[in-house]
C-alpha cells in the first residue's frame, strides 16, 4: 500500500497547494490560529477546556464515520465495472490512481483517529499545560489535517460523479446497434464520394431505386423516399 502511494505521489498531497483542499485548509489553519490568539485561547485555556476536548471527540466520532466513506467508495468503484469495462479503458492507471486516493484517505484516517485519541487523552487529563512553542504547531496540525481530510473526501466525492460519468458514457457506447453503426459508415463514404465529383447524387439514387426495386423489401416505396429525404435528393 505505501509503495502504491509512492507511486502515484500521494504524499504530496498533504502540500500540493494545487488542489484546492490543500488551499482550504491552509486558509482555515491561518484564521483559525489567528483567531484564537485574540480571543486569548492559550492564556485562558481553562475556559476552553471543556470544549476543545468535546470537540476532539466529535472529530473522532467523525473520522470512524469518513473511514466508512471511504470503505464504500471502494466498493462503489469496483461493483460500477466489470472485466470487460476495465479492459475497454485504455487508462487502467488512472482508475487505479483514483482508487489509491480513497486508500490514501482510509490510511489518513486511522492514523488520525490515533493522533486525535491522544490529543483527547492530553486535554482530558490534568497534566500542564503545554509550552506555548509546542501548543501553537498542534493546534495548526490539528485544524489543518481535519479540514484537509474534509475536503480530500469531497474531491474523492467528485471523482466518484466523474467515474460515474465515464460508465454511463460506456454504456452509451455499448447501446449503438451494429445497424446504426453501418448507417453511419455508409453516409461517410457516400459523403466522400459526393465531395470528391465521384458519384453524382442523382445517379446515386437512380441505383439505389434499381437496387430497391429488385431486392425483397416489402415496402419499397418508402425505402426509396427515405434515401431522397436522407441525402436531400430534390426532383
Amino acid at each position: 500500500m505505501l509503495k502504491e502511494f509512492t507511486k502515484y505521489g500521494k504524499w504530496y498531497d498533504y502540500i500540493n497547494l494545487k488542489n484546492f483542499e490543500n488551499k482550504i485548509a491552509l486558509f482555515v489553519m491561518i484564521f483559525s490560529l489567528i483567531l484564537l490568539k485574540l480571543a486569548g485561547f492559550y492564556e485562558n485555556y481553562e475556559q476552553y477546556n471543556e470544549a476543545s476536548t468535546n470537540i476532539v471527540l466529535y472529530s473522532i466520532a467523525g473520522m470512524f464515520g469518513l473511514l466508512g466513506f471511504s470503505l464504500s467508495g471502494i466498493a462503489i468503484i469496483v461493483s460500477l465495472f466489470s472485466d470487460k469495462d476495465i479492459k475497454r479503458i485504455k487508462t487502467k492507471d488512472l482508475m487505479k490512481k483514483v482508487m489509491s486516493s480513497f486508500l490514501f484517505l482510509a490510511f489518513n484516517i486511522g492514523i488520525l483517529i490515533i493522533i486525535y485519541f491522544a490529543y483527547y487523552i492530553i486535554i482530558s487529563s490534568k497534566m500542564k499545560l503545554l509550552n506555548e512553542i509546542l501548543f501553537w504547531p498542534l493546534i495548526a496540525l490539528y485544524v489543518y489535517s481535519i479540514v484537509f481530510i474534509i475536503f480530500y473526501t469531497v474531491s474523492l466525492v467528485r471523482n466518484c460523479v466523474w467515474i460515474y460519468e465515464i460508465k454511463v458514457d460506456m454504456n452509451n457506447i455499448n447501446s449503438i446497434n451494429k445497424a446504426d453503426i453501418n448507417e453511419i459508415r455508409i453516409d461517410l463514404i457516400l459523403k466522400i464520394l459526393f465531395e470528391s465529383n465521384s458519384l453524382e447524387l442523382d445517379e446515386f439514387i437512380n441505383i439505389s431505386n434499381e437496387l430497391i426495386t429488385q431486392s425483397s423489401i416489402e415496402d419499397k416505396a418508402a425505402a426509396i423516399e427515405y434515401l431522397k429525404k436522407r441525402y436531400g435528393y430534390k426532383e
